[in-house]
Parts: C-alpha cells; sequence; structure tokens
C-alpha cells in the first residue's frame, strides 16, 4: 500500500522590516527566534504566527541582527559588531549578558595590575575590557579612535592609545567611556611609551619624536630615519627610538627637551620594538630581519645577541617584572620567552595566533599575554 503524502504546513511571520538572517526553534518546537537586518531579534508562536515579544538592540549599523540560536533555556542572537547578545524575554529592551570580543584582528595589548584586567584594542578601531579571572568581556562607549590601534598602556586609571587616526588618546579605565582627551600628532602615532600615571608621554609619528605632557605636547624632534618604536627609561630621563634605518638612537630629556645622545648599530633589519627593562639596567629590540638584541642601558653595548630563532619579522618584545626573561612575538605566528641569565634557553610556543602574533604582556613573572591576527587574547602560563 502506498503511503499517502504528507501535507505541509506552510509557515508566515510577518512583522520584520529587513531581511531575516537566521532562524531557531524551542527545543519542544512550539516558538521559533529569528534575527534581522532590522536590528531585532523576534521571538514567535508557530500555531498562530503571532510575535510573542520584539528584542531591539540599537540604532547603529553594527546592531543589525545576522544569527541566532536557542539552546535549551538561552536565546542567544549576534550582532554585525560581532557581539553575542543573551536575550531576556521579560527585559526584551537590554540583554542579559553581553559577550562581546574582537571580529577584525587584534593589534595592541595592555595589562592593569591593580584591576587585573587585560585591554586589546583592534584594526576596526574598538578597544576591549578583558576579565582574566573569567573571561569576560566589555566594550568602551562612545567615539573614541577612527582607524586602527596601534599601541596601548595602562597609566593609573588611565588608558593611553594610539592610532592611525594620527592621534593619542587618553581613556579612563573607571567610566569605559572616551573622552576627548586627544593629542593631535603630525602623523600616524607608529609608538608610544608613558610613564606610570601618564602624566608623561613620548611619542614617535613618521617624522618626529615628541613630548606630551598633562595630555599637551611640550616638545618635539624632527626625525628623518622612520621612527617605528619608542620606549621611555624608568627614571624618565631617557628615550630609546628604533629607526627604520636599522639603528637604535638615544635621547637624553631634560624637562621638555629631547637631545640626541647616540646611535647605536648592531641590527640588520628595521627596529619594530625597543623597551627597557623594568630596573632600567637594560634595552630590548628586535627588527624585521628576526634578530633580537639586549643593550646595556647604561654603556648602550651589546650584552646579548644571537636571538634570531624567530622564522619571521618580529613584532614585539615585552619584559618581565623582574627583568629576569624577555618575551617576543612574530609574524611567524610563535612566542619565544628567553631568558637573560642562561641566554641559550629560550621557551618557544608555536602556533600561538594563526596569521601572526601581534602583542605580547607580562602578567606576572610566569603569566604571559598574547595577542594576534586571529582575533584572539591568549595567556600562557610559563614553567621555568
Amino acid at each position: 500500500m502506498m503511503e499517502k503524502p504528507v501535507k505541509k504546513k506552510k509557515l508566515e511571520f510577518e512583522g520584520h522590516n529587513g531581511g531575516i538572517y537566521a532562524c531557531s526553534w524551542s527545543g519542544d518546537g512550539s516558538k521559533i527566534l529569528t534575527a534581522s537586518g532590522d536590528k531585532t531579534s523576534k521571538l514567535w508562536d508557530v500555531a498562530t504566527g503571532t510575535c510573542l515579544t520584539t528584542f531591539t538592540f540599537g540604532n547603529e549599523v553594527e546592531d543589525q541582527q545576522l544569527s541566532c540560536i536557542w539552546q535549551k533555556d538561552h536565546l542567544i542572537s549576534m550582532s554585525l559588531s560581532g557581539h553575542l547578545n543573551f536575550l531576556d524575554a521579560n527585559n526584551p529592551s537590554k540583554p542579559k549578558n553581553i559577550i562581546t570580543g574582537h571580529n577584525k584582528f587584534i593589534t595592541a595589548l595592555a595589562y592593569d595590575k591593580d584591576k587585573k584586567k587585560a585591554y586589546t584594542g583592534g584594526y576596526d578601531a574598538t578597544i576591549t575590557g578583558w576579565d582574566l579571572s573569567n573571561a569576560r568581556t566589555e566594550a568602551f562607549s562612545g567615539k573614541g579612535h577612527s582607524n586602527q590601534i596601534n599601541q596601548m598602556q595602562v597609566a593609573g586609571d588611565t588608558l593611553v592609545s594610539s592610532a592611525k587616526d594620527d592621534t593619542l588618546r587618553f581613556t579612563s579605565i573607571s567610566s569605559k567611556q572616551y573622552s576627548s582627551d586627544v593629542v593631535s600628532l603630525d602623523g600616524e602615532g607608529a609608538a608610544f611609551s608613558s610613564n606610570k600615571d601618564g602624566s608623561l608621554v613620548v611619542v614617535a609619528s613618521v617624522n618626529s619624536v615628541h613630548v606630551v605632557r598633562g595630555k599637551k605636547t611640550v616638545g618635539s624632534v624632527a626625525t628623518a630615519y622612520g621612527a617605528r618604536a619608542i620606549s621611555l627609561s624608568p627614571n624618565e630621563n631617557e628615550v630609546a627610538v628604533g629607526g627604520a634605518d636599522n639603528f637604535l638612537y638615544i635621547y637624553s630629556l631634560s624637562g621638555n627637551n629631547l637631545t640626541q645622545t647616540k646611535k647605536v648599530e648592531g641590527h640588520r633589519g628595521a627596529l619594530t620594538s625597543v623597551a627597557y627593562s623594568p630596573n632600567g639596567q637594560m634595552i630590548a629590540s628586535a627588527d624585521t630581519n628576526r634578530e633580537i638584541l639586549v643593550f646595556d642601558a647604561a654603556s648602550k653595548e651589546v650584552k646579548v645577541k644571537g636571538w634570531v630563532f624567530h622564522t619571521a619579522r618580529v613584532n614585539c618584545v615585552a619584559w618581565s617584572p623582574d627583568s629576569s626573561h624577555l618575551a617576543s612575538g612574530s609574524l611567524d605566528q610563535s612566542v619565544i620567552v628567553w631568558n637573560l641569565s642562561a641566554p641559550e634557553k629560550r621557551i618557544q610556543v608555536k602556533n600561538c595566533h594563526q596569521g601572526g602574533v601581534n602583542s605580547v604582556t607580562f602578567i606576572d613573572d610566569t603569566t604571559l599575554a598574547s595577542s594576534g591576527q586571529d582575533c584572539a587574547l591568549r595567556t600562557h602560563t610559563l614553567k621555568f
């Protein structure tokens, strides 16, 4: 006997004002959750086709809803911004929780040891705060940088950042809102270095090195070597600048005046990162030719050389708080932690970030954080 064909029921739901990009059934099949380009998600009764609840998110382009899922008791919708919204049927205008992150590669990383939080900046000019104890994130609100963030540093309750929009920005960490405290530069702020409270910042732009005090430029010196990296000494009287011409330039800082005192050779590629050790005794520098050198800060003589175990350009270096180890991140997707007391020893984390490592920073003497082209933040427990 032939079975009779099952008569299919056509379901029609009208109410969205834009394209519907996703839908998800409830576990019992009685309801459907939809996500739409009209910046809403809706909850529907299947039997009647009635809209039970409309979840609203905002009026920006990034508030368009691209996907959704109904997982047991959780209703989740994803915004164009990449935010995951945990929906609350009892309060449809405000999600229960919003998980934020980056959907474009991370270009900057900073750590706040007092609040025990990390901050990442991205290619899309966004900044995200991370609670490393539970991986929860929080986004900064308002209008911030308008282009890729190059570097960030925590200075007290202030997050200092530079970007390709030719500005240096000072943002309150407590308020999590971008402010109008902006210093305009004469070109892209390739790198900067701040003292502990942010009252003094030295900035390397395309053609100059700037001294910023009290969120105002108070001194500048022209450069012709294409400054790529910069570091302020812990005692705040010296500045090291890495050039595209393979040299490390040393300046004395007296008041608001910078005076070049030394031009240090040793690298065979354009410098990409420079950092004074926390104890002020050493200067580490890295280049596009895969090499890392460590100089004696007093004599400027090479103290450690031969660190060429990366297989591509070194993008960043960072010291451990006790100045005993140096971490480096590379385009080769790996992180290496070097031992100053035993230069032949190293810890290598291969395939750390697909596409390359852009930033590294120590959380403490045995914990390292890294970020990169894969839009991810990772922490590493080190065993020496």
